[in-house]
């Protein structure tokens, strides 16, 4: 039995006309009335039963029919990967990654994405947002991963990738003020924590540095200021820092990952790769 006769019976099917079935594929109602026939033989029981000018779809019929779409799609995505296969030679990637959009779910992607193209070349760069969005501009970058503080133009396509809502982490114990902590010192790990604590989630008092989060969270525990993080989960292990919902205006905010790229872009590789990265779990 041919692919081809199957997705002439899930035409019919789904046109509930022999005829229309017929258009889709550009062939006469003959044609494809016999090719359902022979399927019938080779099968050894009616698909349909056959009313004047009309049919009706048999139990056994119907069966076959939810399980050729099964079969039908499984051949394309086996000649979709194929030809991914084929093409290995000459797939490639120029991603840029901001701080905040790295960790193991990039990191799966990227192994998949090997995976299906162990040829393939990829060159990755991290940088602040802004710089990445320079990047992509000047064409450095197929694609780059960064935060929803971005401003994209009308030349770029985005994806959303993940959503994670900001908190505040601070010894066990101590009162968390939402207007009072705007003003208290705030602990950052980079230059581009303090810019985006400063302009988007708006504290304004001093910003001592740490070299990475468990110094910073050291320096909470010393009462030297509170650590704003993003999470999906409000829970801290081992009881000496709580994390409290970061609230802004009364609105607890979140911080979101996105895929951008430039719309005139062909690379096939931008698509497939964004598409593994939305399946990740983040």
């Amino acid at each position: 039995m041919l692919l081809k006769q199957m997705k002439y019976f899930q035409a019919v099917v789904e046109k509930n006309s022999f005829t229309e079935a017929a258009e889709v594929f550009q062939i006469s109602q003959s044609a494809i009335s016999q090719q359902i026939r022979a399927m019938e033989e080779e099968l050894g029981f009616p698909l349909v039963i056959r009313k004047n000018r009309s049919f009706e779809v048999t139990p056994a019929g119907r069966y076959f029919y939810e399980k050729s779409l099964e079969i039908t799609a499984l051949s394309e995505k086996a000649c979709k990967e194929s030809r991914k296969i084929a093409r290995n030679e000459h797939a490639s990637l120029r991603l840029g990654t901001g701080r905040r959009a790295q960790g193991y779910a990039v990191q799966r992607a990227l192994g998949e994405f090997r995976k299906r193209y162990p040829k393939a070349e990829i060159s990755i760069e991290t940088g602040s947002g802004r710089n990445l969005l320079k990047g992509l501009q000047k064409k450095k970058f197929d694609l780059i991963l960064t935060d929803d503080s971005c401003v994209l133009n009308k030349y770029m396509d985005k994806a959303v990738l993940s959503s994670r809502q900001w908190y505040i982490e601070l010894p066990a114990g101590k009162k968390y003020d939402p207007e009072a902590s705007l003003s208290e010192p705030c602990i950052v790990t980079s230059a581009e924590d303090r810019e985006y604590f400063r302009t988007v989630l708006g504290f304004k008092g001093s910003f001592p540095a740490a070299d990475n989060l468990d110094e910073a969270r050291m320096m909470v525990l010393a009462g030297k200021g509170i650590l704003p993080v993003e999470s999906s989960c409000e829970k801290m292990p081992g009881g000496l820092i709580e994390r409290v919902p970061l609230l802004k205006g009364g609105v607890q905010p979140s911080l979101t990952i996105l895929a951008i790229w430039n719309r005139e872009n062909t690379n096939e590789a931008v698509g497939e790769f964004t598409e593994i990265l939305s399946g990740q779990v983040w």
